[in-house]
C-alpha cells in the first residue's frame, strides 16, 4: 500500500516537474510532492499533498476547504504540514502565520504540526523555540537530494 502510495506521488511529481516553467513557479508545488513522499517514508503512513484532499474529506475532519497554509496531511488528519522552499530567505513566524494559526480554525486540538524546509533555509528565533518546545516537528530536505529525484522522476 505505501509503495503504491509513493509511485502516485512520484507520478505526480515527474508530470509537474516536466512541465515546469522557466521562472521556476511550479517548484515549490514539486517540493509539496516529494515532502508528502518523504514524510510516508518516514511515518510509514501515506501523506497527501492538499490541494489532491477532497472537499468531503477536508469536511469531514473539520478542515477548511480553502487554503490555510496546509500543504500535507496524513489520511487520518492528524499530522498536518507546510513545505517551505525557502533557499536563503529566513522562515518567520509571520510567514508561517496561517498555517500556525489552524487550530483556532478547526474545531479539533489533537493533531502534530510540522514544517519541511530546505536544509540551507534559516528559521526565526520563535520559530526555533516552537521546535524545541515540541509545538512544531522540523524536517530538513537536502535541496541536492530534491532536484536529484526530481530529475530521476523526469522519466517517469
Amino acid at each position: 500500500m505505501i509503495a503504491n502510495h509513493i509511485k502516485n506521488l512520484e507520478k505526480n511529481l515527474s508530470k509537474l516537474y516536466n512541465i515546469k516553467t522557466k521562472n521556476n513557479l511550479i517548484i515549490p508545488t514539486c517540493f509539496e510532492y516529494y515532502s508528502a513522499i518523504m514524510l510516508t517514508k518516514i511515518y510509514d503512513a501515506p501523506f497527501n499533498v492538499w490541494k489532491d484532499v477532497s472537499n468531503d474529506r477536508k469536511k469531514e475532519h473539520n478542515f477548511p476547504i480553502r487554503d490555510k497554509g496546509i500543504d500535507i496531511v496524513n489520511e487520518k488528519f492528524s499530522i498536518i504540514g507546510q513545505s517551505k522552499y525557502y533557499k536563503k530567505s529566513c522562515l518567520t513566524y509571520g510567514k508561517l502565520s496561517t498555517f500556525l494559526a489552524i487550530d483556532k480554525i478547526v474545531d479539533k486540538k489533537d493533531f502534530q504540526m510540522v514544517l519541511i524546509r530546505l536544509s540551507e533555509s534559516k528559521i526565526d528565533k520563535h520559530i526555533r523555540e516552537m521546535i524545541s518546545k515540541g509545538i512544531l516537528i522540523d524536517f530538513q530536505i537536502d535541496e541536492k537530494d530534491f532536484i536529484n529525484k526530481c530529475k530521476e522522476l523526469k522519466e517517469l
